[in-house]
């Protein structure tokens, strides 16, 4: 079972990635670049 440990781990490990970009986004949609 630990490849299906694994596969849960980096199947949030891609959803934090998502969350991270999608609040990137709206950031620069609202005038900064993310990073100031």
């Amino acid at each position: 079972m630990q490849v299906f440990d694994l596969v849960i781990k980096n199947g949030r490990i891609a959803a934090i990635g998502t969350d991270l970009a999608r609040y990137g986004t709206k950031t620069i949609e609202a005038g900064g670049n993310g990073w100031d």
